[in-house]
């Protein structure tokens, strides 16, 4: 199982990489949506983190993608987002986050909720 993640922001996966670690999953990141949504089109998936608002990918166009797609609707997803503006927030959620997250991020506090994201 792995931990697939969608972040152009290079300066965050370490971020990210950090948090997932405890979860002892394997964790990809991508910063393409094709070669994410290729990626996850092959299984064996854990959870999903997003990247909603960045410069050249559509995380939101992504997440609404995903969540239409009945193989992949019972994968818990995590939208995360540099701005600290409630319209991400709204957004995020709207489009099927099950959480979300700003950046810089809280890494326990992250890990804790995707833990028990995976194990609902």
């Amino acid at each position: 199982m792995a931990f697939i993640v969608l972040n152009e922001m290079r300066e965050y996966n370490a971020h990210i990489q950090r948090a997932l670690e405890p979860l002892n999953e394997r964790t990809e990141i991508f910063s393409d949506e094709r070669e994410f949504l290729e990626r996850i089109g092959r299984g064996n998936v854990c959870a999903l983190v997003i990247a909603i608002y960045s410069e050249t990918v559509d995380g939101l166009f992504v997440l609404e993608k995903v969540r239409k797609n009945k193989n992949l609707e019972s994968i818990p997803v995590v939208a995360i987002s540099v701005l600290r503006h409630p319209l991400p927030f709204i957004d995020a959620y709207e489009k099927g986050a099950d959480e979300y997250f700003t950046f810089p991020i809280n890494e326990a506090e992250f890990t804790q909720k995707l833990r028990k994201l995976i194990n609902a």
